[in-house]
């Protein structure tokens, strides 16, 4: 089968394209705490990016959720990863405003997913380690444990009010054990702590997307 052209130049663009990497700038508090990882590129290896305060007080703010802080992680392959864990008490959730390379990708989206770990932290607790975050997303992956999140209501909504410096467009998401109605407001401590991923197709991806369309459009004729 001879190759078009066009296809060719698609192969080219997926070669130019191969080291291409996503930019992401995030806004995001979470109750009760998240911590953030970046993949490395190797396996399912991650480096840590940031995180909001282990106590129950705000720095600033009155909660640790009352003020969001900001951070920008590069992706090699368009994933990024946010540990989330609540005080196992009455309200819990994530609420964040992202952009990928400056397309938004804002926590509700339906590109957020996320997998409980079975495992317990709470207020003073240290964040995950980067080993443990890679061997969890590692059984998460081969276990295929990855799931919507359930997703609640915009920035303003009672308990927590609006969150300044984060789109209204944002809704607090959260994982839903089997049987709860609604994990935001309930005592969900089950599963605790939580793995949320984000994914975005790379230049790469879209590349190879578009050369299959190519391929599949010439063998058709």
């Amino acid at each position: 089968m001879r190759i078009s052209a066009l296809a060719l130049a698609a192969i080219a663009g997926v070669a130019s394209t191969s080291n291409a990497s996503v930019t992401f700038d995030f806004t995001i508090t979470a109750d009760n705490h998240y911590a953030i990882y970046s993949p490395t590129g190797v396996g399912t290896n991650v480096s840590f990016v940031g995180e909001n305060e282990a106590t129950f007080d705000g720095n600033p703010g009155l909660y640790n959720w009352s003020l969001p802080e900001q951070w920008s992680a590069v992706s090699p392959n368009g994933v990024m990863y946010i540990a989330g864990w609540s005080d196992d008490f009455l309200f819990q959730g994530v609420l964040a405003q992202v952009f990928a390379n400056g397309s938004p990708i804002h926590t509700g989206d339906a590109r957020w997913e996320v997998t409980p770990t079975n495992l317990d932290l709470d207020d003073l607790d240290s964040s995950p380690s980067v080993g443990q975050m890679a061997t969890l997303i590692a059984s998460a992956n081969t276990n295929s444990t990855w799931e919507p999140t359930f997703v609640g209501g915009n920035n303003g909504v009672a308990p927590w009010g609006f969150i300044p410096g984060i789109t209204q467009e944002a809704k607090w998401v959260w994982w839903a054990r089997p049987g709860s109605s609604d994990p935001l407001t309930g005592d969900t401590n089950a599963g605790e702590f939580l793995i949320f991923r984000l994914t975005i197709p790379t230049p790469a991806s879209a590349a190879l997307l578009a050369l299959g369309g190519l391929v599949m459009a010439r063998r058709r004729r």
